[in-house]
């Protein structure tokens, strides 16, 4: 049974949620609104640090920053490797946001990532495909059924989100750069050049069919989350690819139902398979099934791009030697 003190506080915050967008605060949203999805992304992080920032007025509420460590994103368009360490700005309630506590330190989060004028911060909103309708959610890995389920249900309203849009014939990019004409600037560049068109996704096999008369198999995957690359994981959904013969020759092949991290070049609106070794994942190839877990799997992956992306930056700082 509830207490009265619970009661009274729920009591409390639904009339806030109702009359806060009045003073310009909260507002709820289904995930499915006009160009929601240009400016915003929805990603797994950990927390590494969180501080009040005592100076801040502009908004109705407490402000903090929380640096974070992305992981994964699993929609809209943000490149998680290349993010490395993020110091982003959160608001806390009562008008501001309906959040009245930043996440912890050391905590895995799932969060929404908005990009502005200004750079990205936490927006002050109720997602309704969030649990309580946070913006923020704490969950316990990449494996939580919670985050499968959030994973499930934004994928089906982002792509919903997107039919309309193309019905309303709403141009999102024009909306996009007319209403924050500043954010490019804030644009997180790719981690390098070869991931302007590559991608690391956690995805789950959905089927895997018999090899072709030249030893090609297709392969049906259903996308989870993005590690690296600009993919929009809930947008896109499911992809299939064409797995090369020679590539399955002396290798662990996927299977159904297996989740992996698996690399995808996109060229002309189609995903392919890179032929060629890869250094950062662990199997070395394209299709990595997962180790001792997929967070694990996934902090390997991240940190073994981060540091091949730091030595090539050190190498570039140096240049070429001269000879004597």
């Amino acid at each position: 049974m509830l207490s009265r003190r619970r009661i009274a506080f729920s009591c409390i915050f639904a009339v806030l949620l109702v009359a806060a967008p009045a003073y310009g605060g909260i507002i709820s949203y289904e995930g499915t609104e006009s160009c929601i999805w240009a400016n915003r992304c929805l990603i797994v992080a950990k927390v590494l640090k969180t501080e009040r920032d005592r100076t801040a007025t502009k908004y109705y509420g407490l402000q903090y920053y929380v640096t974070l460590d992305p992981t994964l994103t699993l929609a809209g368009s943000f490149d998680c490797a290349a993010a490395r360490e993020l110091k982003i700005p959160i608001v806390l309630g009562p008008f501001g946001s309906p959040l009245f506590a930043p996440p912890p330190a050391g905590s895995l989060v799932l969060i929404h990532l908005e990009l502005a004028n200004e750079g990205y911060f936490v927006p002050g909103l109720a997602a309704t495909y969030m649990p309580e309708n946070l913006p923020v959610w704490e969950v316990w890995g990449l494996h939580d059924e919670v985050l499968l389920k959030i994973v499930s249900t934004v994928g089906e309203r982002r792509r919903e989100g997107a039919r309309l849009d193309r019905d309303r014939r709403a141009d999102c990019t024009a909306w996009l750069n007319d209403t924050y004409p500043k954010h490019t600037q804030f644009l997180i560049r790719p981690i390098d050049k070869s991931f302007e068109a590559r991608n690391i996704a956690l995805v789950r096999v959905k089927s895997v069919a018999a090899p072709e008369k030249n030893g090609d198999r297709k392969v049906s995957l259903r996308l989870i989350g993005v590690a690296a690359g600009r993919l929009d994981p809930a947008l896109l959904g499911e992809v299939e690819v064409f797995i090369p013969a020679k590539l399955v020759v002396g290798r662990k092949v996927p299977t159904i139902d297996a989740e992996m991290f698996v690399a995808l070049d996109e060229c002309d609106g189609k995903y392919l398979v890179p032929k060629e070794e890869l250094d950062y994942l662990p199997s070395r190839w394209a299709f990595s099934h997962v180790e001792t877990s997929v967070d694990v799997t996934c902090d390997k992956i991240l940190a073994k791009l981060r540091e091949r992306a730091a030595s090539k930056e050190t190498n570039d700082d140096v240049g070429p030697k001269q000879r004597p």
